[in-house]
């Protein structure tokens, strides 16, 4: 599992790049190869389909990935609550806040999300189709 939701240095370069929260962190790939910490974004997307389109946001920390990981245990830190169940329907991640329900889906092994992210452009903001994977916290 990942401690952090992490996103690829050479995704959406346009979108602007901030000095992480509470310094450079040390990120290992499972292979146990070190990836430097480039900072953070915070990435905004909308959630197709959902009950609630209001913009969403997610701060990742940019490292040497291939594809965004979103970590569980960040998104339950935020107050959300995170289902897997046997069901499509059941993999969901609810905001108890804003009664707002963001589905899940199974994808090789693992559960995405289908968004648009927006793309912050000087003159408009553009939505691009993608899905964020979302990784389990590990286990003591």
């Amino acid at each position: 599992g990942a401690e952090e939701s992490v996103w690829p240095v050479t995704w959406m370069p346009e979108q602007r790049m901030e000095k992480p929260d509470g310094g450079t962190k040390k990120f290992r790939a499972a292979n146990g190869a070190i990836m430097h910490h480039y900072g953070q974004k915070n990435v905004k997307f909308r959630v197709p389909g959902a009950n609630d389109d209001r913009t969403k946001s997610i701060t990742f920390q940019v490292t040497d990935v291939q594809k965004p990981l979103v970590s569980v245990a960040r998104i339950v830190e935020l107050g959300h609550v995170v289902k897997f169940g046997p069901k499509a329907e059941d993999n969901v991640i609810v905001n108890p806040r804003t009664g707002d329900v963001m589905q899940m889906r199974q994808l090789r092994g693992g559960y995405v999300m289908d968004v648009e992210f927006l793309l912050l452009g000087a003159e408009r903001v553009v939505a691009v189709a993608g899905f964020l994977p979302t990784v389990f916290p590990r286990r003591a």
